[in-house]
């Protein structure tokens, strides 16, 4: 499936914009009934939703426009508030990296992320790994 997405944003031009969520397996109707909602409303036919339906953890793909992706990234927001709130995490399989790091706020408090960051202060002092993917 992956691959065929991808060979569609290729043909088509489109932005791809994608999601790595995760919720408690008891809630996932319940995310997947608003991720279509939302999605028909604002992007029908643009879209495609599949990955890991056992665990709770889908991947929605938005085919946004490349000049225009403020809709798609605002909607993006929204399914990460929507996955903490349901008692879900902002990242699964895929991490955060540079384009999601943003969203760590939403599932964390300052304190909690203050306490990530020395972690990794205090294992990579010299800040030679992963330089800029999550942390500056």
């Amino acid at each position: 499936m992956p691959e065929l997405v991808n060979d569609t944003v290729r043909r088509s031009g489109a932005l791809k914009m994608n999601t790595d969520y995760a919720v408690p397996v008891a809630r996932n109707r319940e995310m997947l009934a608003y991720y279509r909602r939302r999605l028909e409303r604002q992007f029908s036919g643009r879209y495609v939703i599949f990955g890991h339906i056992g665990d709770a953890h889908v991947h929605v793909n938005i085919f946004s426009d490349p000049a225009n992706r403020a809709p798609a990234s605002d909607l993006l927001r929204e399914f990460a508030r929507e996955a903490v709130a349901l008692g879900g995490t902002v990242s699964a399989e895929h991490g955060l990296g540079k384009r999601k790091r943003n969203l760590l706020e939403l599932q964390y408090r300052a304190a909690e992320i203050e306490a990530m960051r020395a972690v990794k202060r205090r294992l990579d002092p010299g800040n030679i790994l992963g330089r800029g993917t999550l942390w500056e």
